[in-house]
């Protein structure tokens, strides 16, 4: 008769038991190739695996942030390498020399203008991931409005052309003279008079030297208020001797009108005037030939001068109101006036808020401390002034060739960028700047992240060598222990005995 000699309490049974559990895990850590699917596997070494997971957290997180920064900060970028690019190219098709105009009453460079601020416009308001670069903190508002609208504005709302109008009536006057007043010649002293017809007002020329090398004339000024000019004849000046005046515009440029005295009975040509038979017919003279020369100077560097002038005053930048003519009346008008949101069109609608620098108005964490500003806002000096200068010309009458010629030469000048305002390479070194900070971030993450997954590699990750041994060394065990166990079921009483 066969003895029960084991039951479920049976330590060997118990081992058995053991050992399986042993073998599933060791069968599941070399299927999944981690020590264990929960923090509490991992034995005195969990709480150093849980804070190396925190951390890699925050490094991914950072390095999300640093890709993110460092495409917005390149489409921001190209799109200023662009800017460039236009200026240059317009630059390269000005035309001093004022070319003919096309059946729509505009010249090749003032068609390649309009051209260029569609473009400039199209690259304003690109959407890159659901954000405008251009626009700072209001990173969801189109920045810029159409061209259309900013040309020529609508029912309610006055464009850049209406602007440029009412300033040019402003700045030639209703003589064409530029503000200036040509006195009757004082016939008792032969003495001719140019004054200014109001004093500091901002508009048409300004008296700002005045010289001669006449041997019995004196030329004084500019004095009083408002400011004039007074040349006066003591005798007949020498033929080839000379008066200058020069003039200021509206936009900063300056004008010289040098007029030199002819023997009689002169050339006629511009900037000559014939000596008389007398003083008095000589003062004469040189009134019509002062008068010709700055009526000739305002309608070409002074309606040049204008419509520049207007153009920035109208692309205001930096926060500031758009500036308009005080008027009607325009031709008489003494001062300008803010534009309002319900009169003038605003062709910048993003964020203007300028008590933050433009760069501060966005920025993102892309380390712990270390912080990337790369806000932009499309109505910076640099971007301003270019849309200043393209739209002065483009809304130019391009039949006035002389004056199309000096609007040329200016808008050549801004298109350069001059060092004394901020330049589109001064924007494009500060996003380097931030964009270097960026990089650099993301080196590090890239390094910390694989030193952290290789340091969580190694407490979590199996040894298939040490545990494929330790499977054999169990199956060894599990396999003896079977055997002993079948031995114990087969025992009879005559044996156990």
């Amino acid at each position: 008769m066969a003895i029960s000699a084991v039951g479920s309490n049976n330590p060997l049974i118990r081992q058995i038991g053991s050992m399986r559990s042993q073998m599933d895990d060791i069968l599941a850590q070399l299927s999944t190739g981690k020590v264990s699917s929960t923090y509490g596997g991992l034995g005195v070494k969990r709480s150093v695996d849980i804070a190396f997971r925190q951390q890699l957290s925050e490094v991914e997180a950072f390095k999300s942030s640093t890709e993110l920064v460092g495409l917005r900060i390149s489409s921001v970028s190209t799109a200023i390498d662009r800017f460039s690019v236009i200026a240059d190219d317009m630059q390269a098709v000005l035309n001093p020399n004022g070319g003919e105009a096309g059946d729509d009453g505009r010249t090749f460079d003032q068609s390649q203008a309009r051209s260029a601020l569609e473009e400039i416009i199209g690259l304003f308001n690109a959407d890159v991931g659901g954000r405008y670069g251009f626009s700072g903190t209001s990173v969801t508002t189109k920045p810029v409005v159409d061209l259309d609208l900013m040309l020529d504005g609508d029912a309610t709302h006055a464009g850049l052309r209406q602007l440029t109008d009412e300033r040019r009536q402003a700045d030639l006057g209703a003589d064409g003279l530029g503000r200036l007043v040509l006195a009757p010649v004082d016939t008792a002293t032969n003495t001719v008079t140019l004054s200014e017809d109001t004093g500091g007002i901002p508009f048409g020329f300004k008296l700002s030297d005045a010289s001669g090398t006449l041997t019995n004339g004196t030329v004084s000024g500019p004095t009083g208020d408002p400011p004039s000019v007074s040349i006066a004849l003591t005798g007949q000046p020498n033929a080839g001797e000379t008066v200058k005046l020069e003039l200021t515009l509206p936009d900063g440029s300056t004008e010289t009108i040098t007029l030199t005295a002819e023997a009689a009975p002169g050339s006629g040509a511009a900037g000559t005037f014939a000596i008389g038979a007398d003083p008095t017919e000589t003062a004469e003279n040189l009134r019509t030939a002062l008068g010709d020369a700055v009526g000739k100077s305002a309608e070409t560097s002074l309606a040049a001068a204008s419509g520049l002038q207007a153009a920035r005053e109208f692309f205001a930048v930096e926060g500031a109101s758009p500036m308009r003519v005080d008027g009607p009346p325009f031709d008489t008008a003494t001062g300008l006036v803010a534009g309002t949101e319900t009169n003038t069109v605003s062709w910048y609608v993003g964020d203007n808020d300028y008590s933050t620098d433009a760069r501060d108005s966005v920025a993102a964490r892309v380390d712990a401390g270390v912080t990337a500003s790369y806000g932009v806002r499309a109505n910076e000096e640099a971007f301003g002034n270019m849309m200043a200068t393209l739209g002065a010309l483009f809304v130019a009458d391009g039949t006035a060739k002389a004056e199309h010629g000096e609007l040329a030469e200016r808008a050549y000048q801004a298109l350069g960028f001059p060092k004394d305002k901020q330049t589109l390479q001064d924007i494009q070194i500060e996003l380097a700047a931030a964009n270097s900070a960026v990089e650099q971030a993301e080196e590090r993450h890239i390094v910390t992240q694989n030193s952290l997954l290789t340091s969580i590699e190694e407490i979590e990750r199996t040894d298939d060598n040490e545990l494929a041994v330790y499977l054999l060394s169990l199956q060894n065990r599990l396999t003896a222990t079977y055997q002993a166990t079948a031995i114990m079921y087969q025992m009879s009483l005559t044996q156990y005995l």
